[in-house]
């Protein structure tokens, strides 16, 4: 690549240069995007990428970065490139680094933690699961501090904790501490449940009168931790082109069937969702964005009154599938790795290998 550019006499124009042998996966994978937008420091709202071929849509679409189609590079020109750009800054997106916030924006954050938690009890844990200490903190305090935004002003968002909480877990622990720490427009309620619900979807439901309404809404598992920047999620959820997002991450293994994956069109958007099946190698980290909470609760609903059940449970991700059939534009973002914490060995992996602790 680097020979033909310099052959061509346009090798100082680039700043830098990527090619196959730089990754590890190629496209359709967005690694090569992921790391030309890491080296230049570059989050992917700020970038536009010129594609003309299918898997590198789908690559340059999965990297969460703008995308102009073309169907020949001799296409590309200036020209385009000024209108595609004035294009993007109209549609009130991020690009290049103005915030898509006029008043504040209230966030909920639903939290489904009223699960058994067997394997941790057969493991021998007596504390519940969600309150399970971890590197000096409950399980669940990781979780809540890793979704609340690290850049964005304070005074352009407010933040609404929902957990959903077994009635006899809150009994020996405090809830209230969970939150001493966090910053002032963080704010939560709890939901209690005295027994197991018939699925996350119905967990999340039990909230259904503070998300019922126009806020954006997100709903996170209760046992894991990611490495990723919260901001750029919250961020698309209030782009006028889509109702709703799901982080995941690049999982090109079909046999690995512990995951939810999402099914991804050359224009970006998931044509299906599946748990425990693999169907494109986009799997679910367990993080669901939705534009109008209402539209979450309405199509829970309809799923539930379908009696569309995986392993005779009502799940959350299935949800998209309602939404997607009445024509809702749903997109991934892509997570730059995750912990599961939700087994002991998992625990013990995340302990030894990100805490560095000796198990």
């Amino acid at each position: 690549l680097d020979q033909t550019l310099k052959f061509l006499g346009i090798q100082e124009f680039f700043e830098a240069t990527y090619s196959n042998e730089d990754v590890s996966n190629p496209k359709p994978s967005p690694e090569i995007y992921q790391l030309a937008m890491k080296q230049c420091f570059l989050m992917p709202e700020w970038c536009l990428i010129v594609e003309d071929s299918k898997v590198g849509r789908q690559a340059a679409y999965a990297s969460g970065a703008h995308v102009l189609e073309v169907e020949d590079a001799e296409d590309t020109n200036l020209e385009l490139l000024r209108e595609t750009l004035y294009v993007i800054e109209k549609r009130g997106e991020v690009y290049p680094r103005t915030l898509p916030f006029g008043k504040p924006v209230t966030f909920h954050v639903v939290i489904p933690m009223a699960g058994e938690g067997s394997r941790f009890k057969e493991a021998g844990y007596t504390v519940p699961k969600p309150f399970i200490p971890v590197g000096g903190k409950p399980m669940i305090q990781w979780v809540i501090e890793n979704m609340i935004p690290k850049h964005i002003p304070q005074d352009h968002y407010k933040l609404k904790f929902h957990l959903i909480v077994r009635s006899s877990h809150v009994a020996g622990n405090s809830i209230d501490q969970l939150f001493w720490d966090v910053p002032s427009n963080v704010s939560y309620t709890y939901h209690t449940t005295d027994g197991l619900t018939e699925g996350a979807a119905c967990s999340v439901l039990l909230a259904e009168k503070e998300i019922n309404n126009d806020d954006p809404l997100l709903i996170i598992n209760s046992d894991q931790y990611l490495e990723w920047n919260p901001d750029t999620f919250y961020k698309c959820l209030l782009n006028p082109n889509y109702d709703g997002a799901i982080l995941t991450f690049y999982q090109p293994d079909p046999y690995d069937l512990k995951w939810s994956y999402a099914k991804v069109s050359d224009e970006g958007l998931v044509t299906e969702v599946q748990e425990k099946k693999w169907i494109s190698p986009y799997a679910t980290v367990g993080l669901y964005g939705w534009k109008k909470g209402r539209h979450f609760v309405s199509y829970a609903k309809q799923m539930i009154e379908k009696n569309i059940r995986v392993k005779n449970e009502f799940y959350v991700c299935p949800v998209y599938n309602e939404s997607i059939q009445d024509d809702q534009h749903v997109r991934v973002k892509l997570c730059s790795g995750m912990w599961g914490l939700g087994v002991p060995a998992d625990l013990e992996t995340f302990r030894r290998e990100y805490l560095k602790e000796t198990v």
